[in-house]
């Protein structure tokens, strides 16, 4: 089946596919290509974007990055493990210690020699 191609209507549709997302007009549509090409309609239902600002409520920002982070770096689609914050808290502190450590017995004898 051959459909002619309405560039008014293709523009129509596909800005309320971005700003409303899958309406009547547009499912109809869906399952038509449905027919030709079996594709799953909940991919047209939740979408990437739709998803992305669910992790956005819930997450806020910081949260949505570390997420799709881990996604793009792992390629896995699992929650990261939350052992994060407890890891900021300790890097700073393990920092301090391994630089400055080796460096105290110099640091010292230095301020006694100069006092």
């Amino acid at each position: 089946m051959c459909y002619p191609l309405d560039l008014a209507a293709y523009r129509r549709q596909r800005e309320q596919a971005i700003t409303i997302g899958l309406n009547r007009e547009l499912s109809q549509l869906a399952e038509e290509l449905n027919e030709q090409v079996a594709i799953p309609l909940e991919l047209l239902q939740r979408t990437e974007s739709y998803q992305t600002a669910q992790m956005y409520q819930i997450d806020g920002l910081a949260g949505v990055y570390r997420k799709l982070d881990f996604r793009y770096r792992q390629m896995d689609y699992t929650p990261p493990p939350h052992s994060w914050p407890t890891r900021r808290l300790l890097q700073p502190a393990l920092g301090f210690l391994t630089y400055y450590f080796p460096k105290f017995p110099y640091i010292s004898y230095k301020y006694f020699k100069e006092k």
